[in-house]
């Protein structure tokens, strides 16, 4: 009896580790986003992507972010990215001068993952978005191990986003960012 649950249950998950997800994209996305008055979209593309070094101060996750190639933003750039003593690379897949980001990892450690940086223009006000998935199709990872992930990320990504909007606004409070 217990031989053939076993065989079942390696059955059942062999069958949905095979099953692809349709529209995986549009179901498994993280979409994450914070307002920052009176701070424009040219600031806050300023501020995130001209200061590299700086990331780790609102994304505590991260323990150090640095290019790997002195090309300038452009599709094909490589950051390495140390999250805690562990170190991955991300490649710049999109680009958008001034408005998004999209860095793709091929790596294991961080479950091929897709980061995307949008900066959003609003009257008196931009916006940060920042969408995360998995490029993974499996059914059996996005509904187990993706969803736990996915959340644990996005608990991070939050509190990143309200670190950088502490950041901005003591910046701003002090002179340093000027509307």
């Amino acid at each position: 009896m217990d031989v053939k649950c076993i065989f079942v249950l390696v059955f059942i998950i062999a069958l949905l580790s095979m099953m692809k997800v349709n529209n995986r994209l549009e179901r498994y996305t993280l979409k994450l986003n914070e307002n920052f008055r009176n701070i424009n979209s040219h600031q806050l593309y300023e501020f995130v992507m001209r200061n590299p070094h700086a990331l780790n101060k609102w994304m505590d996750s991260i323990s150090y972010f640095m290019e790997s190639n002195e090309r300038p933003h452009s599709v094909g750039k490589i950051y390495e990215v140390f999250i805690g003593i562990h170190s991955t690379y991300l490649i710049t897949t999109e680009f958008n001068e001034g408005k998004s980001i999209t860095l793709q990892s091929n790596s294991y450690y961080l479950f091929h993952s897709s980061f995307q940086l949008k900066f959003l223009g609003k009257c008196n006000s931009s916006a940060l978005q920042i969408e995360h998935n998995f490029n993974i199709d499996s059914l059996l990872f996005q509904k187990t191990l993706g969803d736990i992930l996915r959340k644990f990320l996005e608990v991070r990504l939050q509190r990143a986003l309200k670190n950088l909007k502490l950041i901005l606004n003591n910046l701003q409070s002090d002179g340093f960012l000027l509307y």
